[in-house]
């Protein structure tokens, strides 16, 4: 666990050196506040109005629903994010920040998505095949019977 820390760490630090990241600070504090919550294991439970108060120091009174400054610059992360993994990262594994992954095209998808699919594949793998089956009922002769030739 301890070494996983220390190469995401080192991994957030690439990052924020790399081309697409060197010039916008406010997309620099997101990804570290988002890459430190997802660390400490607090990532599940983060919220738009969270964020824009603790990262963009908005009042309050900040209502998520009528401004979206903090869905504007996550979708902005993800975008550099996944310019990062293109070019200056590309041999890298990306990893889960803050409830967002990249996945291997370069693409931001929400966290777990792999799993899920492979959750799905597993599932599936255990129905019986269509194939398999109507050829087990030929075998047997429970072929149904039509009246036709």
């Amino acid at each position: 666990m301890v070494l996983e820390v220390e190469a995401t760490h080192a991994q957030i630090q690439r990052i924020l050196q790399s081309k697409a990241f060197r010039t916008s600070e406010v997309h620099r504090s997101l990804l570290v506040y988002l890459a430190e919550k997802s660390l400490a294991g607090t990532a599940d439970g983060l919220k738009e109005y969270t964020v824009g108060l603790d990262v963009f120091s908005k009042p309050a009174s900040f209502d998520p629903r009528q401004e979206s400054a903090v869905r504007m610059h996550v979708g902005r992360l993800r975008q550099k994010l996944a310019e990062y993994y293109r070019t200056e990262g590309a041999g890298e594994i990306a990893r889960e920040i803050g409830g967002a992954e990249i996945n291997r095209r370069g693409r931001s998808e929400p966290a777990g998505r792999d799993q899920r699919r492979d959750q799905r594949r597993v599932a599936e793998a255990g129905k019986p095949d269509t194939d398999q089956v109507s050829a087990e009922r030929r075998d047997r002769g429970t072929q149904r019977r039509h009246p036709w030739p």
